[in-house]
């Protein structure tokens, strides 16, 4: 059991007028096995009662106990959700609550990130109906406190997570864009360069074309002949 938390474990024994009856010899049975530690032979008992008595209420909460012991809580849920529908006493009642208090609660402990807060407020819940039932019930007051302490520290811790999130989150934008400026610069560049290179090649071709216009206008113009004098 996690340090701090409590669990309501009572084996719910048959009174005096119901001592002749069939379900309740069946869950005597159940209760001495489940003492001894021979938890599948008392879960068949308290089921050999409930054949005998389906509403029997004290059958489910003896077989939410073994199924617990069993380390089964799913199992041990739905038990003790059929006991608070059929058990009559508000005592008993409102440890059938904290015992679904108590399982929803360890639940939240291991529960991934999505899902522990939906435990936790089930647990939440689960103690407030306990404590209707029993408003002495100080086994479900401490969980309950225990309980909203937890949520509100992890409330805290998400809260924190999610600013240092949002906050590398903006530090890969800002990055994306200093890359893309960059990117963008450098492609500007390229762009320049072979801009300045298609002007230098044309200005090449353009002193080309005048040099050779030039030498075939020379080679248009006649010849000076070279006359001597005659002394």
């Amino acid at each position: 059991m996690k340090k701090g938390l409590l669990f309501s474990l009572l084996l719910m024994c048959a009174v005096s007028v119901h001592a002749q009856t069939e379900d309740w010899k069946q869950i005597h049975i159940g209760n001495r096995e489940f003492r001894s530690g021979r938890y599948d032979a008392a879960e068949v008992a308290y089921r050999k009662a409930l054949l005998q008595s389906p509403n029997n209420a004290r059958a489910y909460f003896n077989l939410g106990d073994t199924y617990m012991a069993k380390k089964n809580p799913d199992a041990a849920m739905q038990q003790f959700k059929l006991a608070t529908r059929y058990e009559k006493n508000p005592y008993i009642k409102s440890m059938a609550f904290h015992n679904m208090g108590y399982i929803n609660q360890r639940a939240a402990l291991t529960a991934p990130v999505e899902q522990w807060q939906q435990f936790l407020l089930q647990a939440i819940d689960n103690y407030k109906d306990a404590l209707r039932q029993n408003p002495d019930n100080e086994q479900s007051r401490y969980n309950l406190a225990l309980c909203q302490k937890q949520l509100k520290k992890n409330k805290g811790s998400d809260n924190q997570n999610n600013k240092k999130q949002q906050d590398k989150n903006q530090q890969q934008k800002q990055q994306q864009k200093q890359q893309q400026s960059s990117q963008n610069q450098h492609s500007s560049n390229q762009q320049q360069q072979q801009s300045d290179q298609q002007v230098q090649q044309l200005l090449n071709l353009v002193r080309q074309s005048e040099e050779q216009a030039k030498e075939k206008v020379n080679q248009a113009q006649p010849k000076r002949k070279n006359k001597r004098n005659n002394w």
